[in-house]
């Protein structure tokens, strides 16, 4: 066809910027037009891999970054896939991937990125071909605590151009590239003192100090392990050892009985004693305190904020993960104001911050201690007085703010029975005032079944609305909250019982599937986005915000 013809006759460079624009399905299929179109789409296929169960969502709702990426993964949209099914489509495709491979082994040059979200389902032989075989890989990263997957000393040895890796043991550091500029702590086997495994001091020194990045563990013990090496023999032999770090992750969370006060100790020995921290760019912090009245977090963030340091004055990425055990409101708020507390004390912040990120973990059931209307009300007054003041902020993201509001019954109540007038949202949401009406579920915190109330609906369909993006539980495999809008959507959907053991009644005649959440999830957008739209309207710079997976941007004037 003439317009086929005039697509193939335009010029290379056009052909791969169009390419780059193109879902993951358009590019296959386009590969298989020609010679030419195979050559133009290869690299992109090939270029970042990405393995998990969840397969992309529609594509029209991805972001650039989310485009780059090729999913190996399950099915796409069809809700009415079983699970035993979609289990193995996701092991048929791997499958697919590896023979491709196998057969042309020239492919596994052009991968430069792998993410592996570690399943139980993930295919080791492809992951091993990768790590042999993919000798220009520059990213490799394993979600999860998957120890088969990850790299080992050979594969350092083997690929020369890695700059980003996993750390899974200490010795692993002698074997590291001299290219590596961004290491992430995994989750580190036993502490074990083998011989050699400081064989040579001076060069764990230059390797460190090459580093850009520094991404500490979520698991608190695979931390403190490469704190207590770093500290008791790096820092020994380099008392005034300063790392010029770009970015860090760190853990700071205050637990009962104190039980990990050497972990607090020692990051704090860590960042403000031996990282620059005026080099900063992002930080990312998993913080919280399980003891009411103690000031701990009052104390650090003060630190950080510059108190006693001259500290994070470049600082234009920040993200915040909550760390607690508790479902009571007291938590979350003193949380709230030692967050707003750090955003109001950094320095030149209102010039500097662009992108900012908090998570909480609020209850999957929405059931919080004091989760009363007052309460809500100061939480959200206090940054209702901070964020104005962040004047340069281009990206605000709360994957949890969906599951957070509904810990407040006055709210979702609001939401259900008065939310909403446009016609959509009034022919939907009887169906869901239907569904609390006829649903109990068990709750684990309690030990005992319940009626479904609004607060537990939208809590439960809020976290699986985050897992589009990212979820807590990729948090504690040790991913990062700045890879959040990196990634393309997951196709996560709720069957409106599993996992949460939601059951309905006996003589009820349940009609709600993974058919219907995408109607919910709709209901959610119209209430999330007037929050949205008035900090888009006290924000001048800001372009996008992400609340629950869901994205709002800057209408054009």
């Amino acid at each position: 066809m003439p317009s086929t013809s005039l697509f193939v006759s335009l010029p290379e460079h056009v052909v791969d910027i169009i390419v780059s624009f193109l879902p993951q399905d358009d590019v296959l299929s386009l590969a298989q037009c020609n010679s030419k179109m195979y050559q133009r789409c290869i690299d992109k296929l090939y270029s970042k891999i990405m393995i998990r169960p969840l397969a992309k969502i529609d594509p029209s709702v991805e972001s650039e970054q989310g485009l780059i990426w090729s999913v190996v993964g399950g099915t796409k949209h069809n809700v009415y896939v079983s699970d035993n099914t979609d289990t193995e489509i996701f092991k048929r495709r791997q499958e697919f991937l590896l023979d491709s491979l196998k057969t042309n082994a020239a492919l596994g040059k052009l991968i430069k990125d792998v993410v592996i979200f570690s399943n139980e389902n993930t295919m080791l032989e492809l992951v091993q071909w990768i790590k042999e075989n993919a000798l220009n890989l520059e990213s490799f990263k394993v979600i999860g605590d998957s120890q088969a997957l990850r790299l080992g000393a050979t594969d350092f040895a083997r690929l020369k151009n890695l700059k980003k890796c996993q750390i899974n043991h200490l010795t692993d550091i002698s074997h590291m590239p001299n290219g590596i500029t961004s290491i992430s702590i995994g989750f580190m086997e036993s502490f074990k003192d083998e011989e050699n495994h400081m064989r040579n001091k001076q060069d764990c020194i230059e390797k460190l100090l090459a580093l850009d990045e520094i991404q500490l563990s979520s698991d608190e013990v695979s931390s403190l392990d490469f704190l207590k090496w770093f500290l008791d023999d790096i820092v020994l032999e380099l008392p005034k050892l300063r790392l010029k770090l770009k970015r860090i992750k760190v853990i700071f969370y205050h637990g009962f009985d104190h039980y990990n006060i050497s972990l607090q100790k020692m990051v704090t020995q860590f960042l403000f004693l031996h990282c620059e921290l005026s080099c900063l760019t992002s930080l990312e912090l998993i913080m919280g305190c399980d003891k009411l009245g103690c000031g701990c977090l009052t104390s650090f963030v003060d630190n950080l904020a510059g108190y006693e340091f001259n500290n994070l004055t470049n600082l234009k990425n920040l993200a915040i993960v909550e760390k607690t055990v508790n479902r009571d409101h007291n938590f979350s708020e003193n949380l709230d104001v030692n967050i707003c507390r750090l955003l109001t004390n950094l320095p030149d912040v209102g010039e500097n911050l662009q992108y900012l990120s908090i998570r909480h973990t609020p209850p999957l059931d929405g059931v919080l201690i004091n989760g009363f209307e007052g309460n809500y009300i100061r939480r959200r007054n206090l940054y209702e007085k901070v964020l104005p003041t962040l004047r340069s902020l281009k990206v605000l993201i709360s994957p949890s703010f969906m599951q957070t509001c509904s810990c407040y019954e006055v709210l979702t109540s609001d939401l259900l029975w008065n939310g909403c007038e446009c016609e959509y949202c009034l022919s939907i949401l009887p169906l869901f005032d239907e569904f609390i009406m006829n649903h109990s579920y068990f709750s684990k915190s309690e030990g005992v079944v319940k009626d479904v109330l609004s607060i537990t609906l939208f809590g439960m369909a809020s976290s699986i609305m985050a897992e589009r993006v990212l979820s807590i539980d990729d948090i504690n495999g040790n991913e990062s909250e700045f890879s959040l809008l990196q990634y393309p959507y997951k196709s996560a959907y709720w069957d409106f019982h599993k996992p949460f053991s939601v059951t309905c009644f006996d003589d009820y005649n349940c009609h709600f599937n993974k058919s219907v959440f995408e109607s919910l999830c709709k209901v959610a957008g119209h209430f999330l986005s007037d929050y949205a739209n008035n900090i888009f309207g006290i924000l001048p710079n800001l372009d996008l915000v992400c609340f629950s997976g869901q994205k709002f941007y800057k209408k054009q004037v």
